[in-house]
């Protein structure tokens, strides 16, 4: 939540600005990986993935709250004072003696980390609760989508050379989509109708065109629509949901958004993949 901490009001359009190198990636990962592929082979390609990866904790730790607002403790210290805290309840039984002060905090910051893991701001919130669930949906339809279209360009009569490229016209589409976002939102011109009605209306239409044609160059066009609503939406919704929880349910909101996510996306690559595999051994 430090980009909330930092630009206040315009948070949505910096949360889809930060986006924006996402869908870069996205571009240009199907290309880079066949290199890395060609030059290095499979494991090697993963290990330099891996150590890009690894350069990216740097910069989540320089994140901080602006100065005169108190700094979140990171999940470490969190788990130290959580140790502590049941070693102090061991040690003690009784919590109401003179001096258990400190253990009282820590019992009860250790409540209070439980109680990110409950769904308070769902049951508060109706429509956080269907934030969540579209939220998921898109995350879940993303995965599957992406994990099928090289395949889906291969069953096509495509070369997997050519059929990457496929991947990176939905990048390209995933940021033009982003850059619409941000305008929309800087102009104040995003609402819940351009947020989840019309991306699912595009995206259903680029989805169905795939079962139109074979034309190489007109799946590069549904492959950027399709990518275009997906990135779209997930930067409507998810710079949109200050509106649909209080402040009190804000952080544990967001951090239940990309739980839920990150979970469907699991699922999609999970629940595709299996599928994907079987299509393979039969063709």
């Amino acid at each position: 939540m430090s980009f909330l901490d930092h630009f206040n009001d315009k948070f949505p359009v910096a949360l889809s600005s930060k986006e924006i190198g996402t869908y870069v990636g996205v571009a240009l990962m199907p290309t880079l990986m066949e290199f890395l592929r060609s030059t290095y082979g499979l494991q090697g390609s993963y290990l330099v993935l891996g150590a890009i990866a690894w350069n990216c904790i740097p910069c989540g730790l320089l994140l901080k709250s602006p100065a005169g607002k108190p700094s979140t403790q990171s999940l470490v210290v969190e788990l130290k004072l959580i140790c502590c805290a049941m070693n102090c309840c061991r040690e003690n039984k009784s919590l109401s003696r003179s001096g258990d002060n400190f253990g009282r905090v820590l019992l009860e910051k250790f409540t209070n980390f439980v109680k990110l893991f409950s769904l308070a701001p769902a049951i508060a919130h109706p429509r956080f609760a269907i934030y969540l669930i579209l939220h998921s949906m898109l995350y879940y339809i993303l995965a599957a989508w992406a994990l099928y279209l090289v395949p889906f360009g291969v069953s096509n009569g495509l070369s997997q050379t050519i059929a990457v490229y496929l991947s990176t016209a939905g990048g390209l589409g995933g940021l033009a989509g982003k850059l619409l976002a941000i305008v929309l939102f800087h102009f104040d011109k995003m609402n819940i109708w351009l947020a989840g009605v019309f991306p699912s209306i595009v995206c259903c239409f680029g989805l169905a065109g795939y079962m139109l044609t074979t034309d190489f160059i007109w799946l590069l066009i549904f492959s950027s629509i399709c990518g275009f609503s997906i990135a779209f939406s997930d930067s409507a919704l998810s710079a949109m949901l200050p509106l649909y929880v209080c402040d009190h349910h804000l952080k544990q909101g967001s951090a239940l958004g990309y739980l839920f996510a990150g979970v469907f996306l699991l699922l999609g690559g999970i629940v595709s993949g299996r599928n994907l595999i079987s299509y393979c051994r039969e063709r």
